[in-house]
């Protein structure tokens, strides 16, 4: 009796262990599937990530590679509709600089629009980029207002409404200084243009700080012009034109804004 249970214990220890063994067996290769089976998920998931930033930079590679003959990268092509819609846009740009120029010349023109000062015709035209020759002073120079032939006495009418801001008496004439056109009447008018009456008499019919309308009276022709003097230009009015420019103010072409 004692020999056969003794027999029967070393059987059920090796059965035992057999069976710890498998189980530890079936443990590792459960535990070395999940890992192989997360790790191949996480290799995809990097794959798929990388997979773009890849593209882009073969493309950008690719574009520094292939290069116009002159050197520069090619750029983008754009479809036919992007291409029609940028020479719209670029159309109605250029119109409407183009308007807006028309717009701002018109302004300019409509600006002033003055009455003819003195009737008569313009016997000495206005110069401002060329030499026109002065007989009392005998020398070459710019004319940069107009002289308008008429009688001696003859009415002189404010060519535009306005404010008389300067009177004086012009009468030394100097070769290097634009003086000696007579006794003066100066009008600023709207928009920061006016008007100069020379070679008046010296029965004035304003004084400075009047306002005056378009043919006002403002005096009449005389010889009071050293620079043009009655003998050698005949009788005229001196008329010019100014226009405020910054600071200072530019002489511009009357005719140009004379009413026909």
């Amino acid at each position: 009796m004692g020999i056969k249970n003794s027999s029967k214990k070393p059987n059920l220890v090796k059965r035992e262990g057999f069976y710890v063994v498998l189980f530890l067996c079936l443990c590792v290769v459960a535990v070395v599937t999940v890992y192989l089976s997360k790790a191949n998920s996480l290799r995809k998931e990097q794959e798929l990530a990388q997979k773009p930033s890849v593209k882009v930079e073969s493309k950008i590679e690719d574009a520094e590679q292939v290069k116009n003959p002159n050197g520069t990268v090619p750029t983008m092509k754009r479809t036919k509709k992007e291409e029609e819609k940028s020479k719209e846009e670029k159309t109605e740009a250029k119109d409407k600089n183009k308007e807006e120029s028309k717009d701002t010349s018109a302004k300019k023109k409509q600006s002033i629009s003055l009455e003819a000062p003195v009737k008569g015709e313009v016997s000495k035209k206005f110069f401002k980029n060329e030499l026109a020759y002065t007989k009392a002073l005998d020398i070459w120079e710019t004319h940069e207002a107009i002289d308008i032939a008429c009688s001696l006495g003859a009415e002189v009418k404010s060519a535009a409404k306005g404010k008389v801001i300067d009177v004086y008496n012009d009468d030394k004439a100097e070769k290097t200084l634009k003086s000696g056109y007579g006794l003066t009447v100066v009008v600023e008018h709207d928009n920061g243009y006016r008007t100069v009456y020379s070679n008046l008499a010296d029965n004035l019919k304003v004084k400075k700080g009047d306002k005056v309308e378009a043919g006002t009276v403002i005096g009449a022709v005389g010889d009071t012009s050293v620079r043009e003097a009655v003998k050698i230009d005949g009788a005229h009015l001196h008329f010019g034109l100014l226009e405020k420019s910054d600071k200072d103010y530019q002489t511009l072409d009357p005719a140009g804004y004379i009413k026909k």
